[in-house]
């Protein structure tokens, strides 16, 4: 999986959408499993996912959760099975959709992964998050003027949208489109001063641009904030 999905994913997962139809016990229980994930403990991992299927199993939302928490872990043959199961209960949830999308696309079933696309954002048009996940599975794909277009529908529907204003500037980067890679990117870390990916691709665009001192001033922010972040986990 990207980088860029896998991120998002694990925001996703400390925050989820529609949050009050999940019970307060299952997300603690969910937000447990990201711990037993991380540490590698994955038979306990197992054991608590088996309780909570077993528990709330009948609610569409919990097993989008196990999905998503299946994805981050790269277990794609679960991930798929939750998120069956989530459609299968609630068919018309964009949302669910996406993330069966991404899961497609994990799979290398990019046919069906475009199709679930499509479908989420006919149920949905106005969701930032899918039109920029569907503009990330385009860059995948290869189709980066379609992925322009994708991520320009995200930021036209939250214009703070930072993640879709950095794959912007990513593939205009990828064209060589230096001057809307920069106003781009310029926006996201205007947005976002502390995204350490804003400031990198930024350099980068000041560095292809010739402009060296920009460049130079952007990779020492990208540092500051890789530093700063390393003494929050510490």
């Amino acid at each position: 999986m990207t980088s860029n999905f896998k991120e998002r994913i694990k925001k996703k997962l400390k925050k989820p959408a529609l949050v009050e139809e999940i019970p307060k016990e299952a997300l603690e229980k969910i937000r447990s499993l990201l711990e037993l994930g991380e540490e590698g403990r994955f038979e306990e991992f197992d054991k608590l996912v088996k309780k909570i299927e077993k528990k709330w199993g009948d609610n569409p939302y919990v097993l989008n959760e196990l999905a998503k928490i299946h994805q981050y872990f790269d277990l794609v043959r679960e991930a798929e099975y939750f998120i069956n199961k989530a459609i299968e209960l609630s068919p018309d949830s964009s949302i669910f959709l996406n993330n069966q999308a991404i899961i497609l696309m994990m799979k290398g079933k990019f046919k069906q992964a475009e199709e679930a696309f499509k479908r989420a954002l006919e149920l949905n048009s106005k969701e930032p998050s899918i039109w920029n996940d569907y503009g990330i599975f385009l860059m995948i794909i290869g189709k980066k003027d379609e992925a322009i277009d994708a991520f320009k529908m995200a930021i036209k529907n939250d214009k703070n949208f930072v993640d879709a204003y950095i794959n912007l500037g990513n593939v205009y980067l990828d064209l060589n489109k230096l001057q809307e890679a920069k106003e781009t990117l310029q926006k996201a870390v205007k947005i976002n001063p502390k995204s350490p990916e804003a400031w990198f691709n930024l350099g980068l665009t000041y560095k292809r641009l010739g402009f060296f001192e920009e460049a130079e001033n952007c990779r020492k922010k990208y540092l500051e904030l890789l530093e700063g972040g390393e003494k929050e986990k510490d």
